[in-house]
C-alpha cells in the first residue's frame, strides 16, 4: 500500500478497498491517515528538495522500505526454552532485534527485499509480498532458520501469495509466539 501510495506521488484519494493490502480496516484507516498527512512540503524543504510528485515518490518509497526491512528485525522471534519468543530490544549486548548480526539471516533477508524493491522503485512498480518470499526463498533455500517471522505466511497470503517451504520454515503464528514477560506477542 505504501509503495503503491509512493507511486501516486503520496496521494490516497483512490484507495477504497482494505482488503486489497490485506489488511484489517483499522491497520488500514490508520495508514492511510499516516500517509495523508505527511507534511511532505516541510520534509522535503528542510533537505533542500521542493515538493515534486517525483520527490514525494522517492520519500514514500523510502519510507515503505524502511518499515518493511524493520519487520525483520521487530517481528522476528527466536526459541527461548523451547517456545518461540519475539526478539526484544536490550539495553546492552548484542543479543538486540536491532543487531545485524543476531540471525544474521534476517539481515540478509532484508537487504534482499531492499534491493528488490529499489528495481521496483527504478521500473516504477509497487512491491508487496512477492519481493519478500523471493528474498526468503533466495537467502533460505535448503536452510533451517535459527529464527522465526512472526505471521509471515498470513501476511503474504494476504496480499495473494502462497507460502515455499523456506517461508513455512521461517514463520511462525503470533498465538504461538511469546514476549519475555510471558505474555502472548499478539
Amino acid at each position: 500500500m505504501i509503495t503503491e501510495a509512493a507511486l501516486n506521488g503520496g496521494s490516497v484519494e483512490a484507495f477504497t478497498e482494505y482488503e486489497k493490502y490485506g489488511l484489517d480496516s483499522k491497520t488500514y484507516n490508520l495508514l492511510k491517515s499516516d500517509i495523508e498527512t505527511v507534511n511532505y512540503k516541510t520534509i522535503l524543504n528542510n533537505y533542500g528538495y521542493s515538493n515534486t510528485k517525483k520527490n514525494r515518490k522517492l520519500l514514500l518509497y523510502g519510507c515503505a522500505i524502511h518499515t518493511i526491512t524493520d519487520a525483520f528485525a521487530h517481528s522476528a522471534a527466536e526459541s527461548v526454552d523451547g517456545k518461540w519468543v519475539r526478539i526484544p530490544h536490550r539495553k546492552s549486548g548484542l543479543e538486540d532485534a536491532d543487531t545485524t548480526e543476531l540471525y544474521s539471516n534476517r539481515h540478509r533477508i532484508a537487504c534482499k527485499v531492499a534491493e528488490y524493491a529499489m528495481v521496483n522503485l527504478k521500473n516504477n512498480n509497487f512491491t508487496d509480498g512477492y519481493e519478500v518470499r523471493k528474498a526468503i526463498n533466495t537467502v533460505l533455500y535448503g536452510e533451517n532458520p535459527k529464527f522465526r517471522l512472526i505471521d509471515i505466511t498470513n501476511n503474504l497470503k494476504a496480499n495473494g501469495y502462497g507460502a515455499s517451504d523456506s517461508v513455512k520454515k521461517v514463520n511462525t503464528d503470533s498465538n504461538q509466539t511469546w514476549m519475555r514477560d510471558g505474555t502472548m506477542a499478539n
